[in-house]
């Protein structure tokens, strides 16, 4: 996939430009535009060196796209199969090897069983029909006068939820001097840092946030911020 514009990018090696060190190796920048240089139109990418505080213009060898890692795929669950019935006599095999009294006296055992059963079931609606009387009849009981119930309050609805990614309003209410705080707030959700330099708590430390967009595929947002205030902001695809 060809680098884009607002795509973020690695830098492949230490770039020196007028003996000061403007991108050391692996520093993660954002193309801010794709325009060729008149003089040298190999290089086309524009990015802001954060150490020199300039824009410069890099190319094809200078830089390539962030590799992002995909997770492993766990393997499939193994199949577990059933164990198979074990072989043997059936019912029907054991009613055949019986003897002929054993088959007698196991059908009378039956009616015998079935016969008691019956005689039970009978007897148990015979004495519910005899105990059953008519039941007395209460007076209603007199009722108090009702008070109306309060009606209740409605359930005010609940507030929106602001989404973690950033939209095209969320990125033009964002202005330069504000805080990462204030930004998180607006946006409702932090964003991932890129690239820093510097040591926090240093006037010249620098650090860039991306925030993934509301949009089409790969719309994103970056923010730079420096000594705690926001320095410069880039967006691609937003909606």
């Amino acid at each position: 996939m060809a680098i884009q514009q607002g795509s973020n990018v690695t830098v492949t090696h230490q770039i020196v430009i007028n003996e000061q060190v403007a991108f050391e190796a692996n520093d993660i920048v954002n193309v801010e535009s794709i325009s060729p240089n008149p003089q040298s139109p190999q290089h086309k990418y524009t990015v802001f060196s954060t150490r020199l505080n300039q824009r410069f213009s890099l190319s094809d060898s200078d830089v390539r796209e962030v590799q992002v890692s995909t997770p492993p795929v766990a393997p499939p669950y193994p199949v577990v199969r059933s164990p198979k019935p074990k072989s043997g006599k059936t019912a029907g095999d054991h009613w055949r090897d019986l003897p002929t009294v054993g088959k007698v006296l196991l059908i009378v055992g039956l009616i015998v069983v079935l016969a008691v059963i019956v005689g039970v079931a009978v007897s148990g609606v015979k004495d519910e029909t005899t105990k059953t009387e008519t039941p007395a009849v209460e007076e209603p009981a007199a009722t108090p006068s009702e008070t109306p119930a309060p009606t209740p309050a409605p359930t005010p609805a609940p507030a929106p939820v602001n989404s973690p990614k950033m939209s095209m309003a969320e990125f033009n209410a964002i202005q330069s001097g504000m805080t990462y705080e204030q930004v998180v707030q607006i946006v409702g959700g932090p964003g991932e840092k890129m690239s820093e330099s510097g040591s926090p708590g240093d006037q010249y430390y620098t650090v860039m946030y991306m925030w993934e967009g509301e949009g089409g595929m790969g719309a994103n947002a970056n923010c730079m911020f420096q000594g705690g205030a926001l320095m410069n902001k880039a967006q691609f695809g937003l909606e």
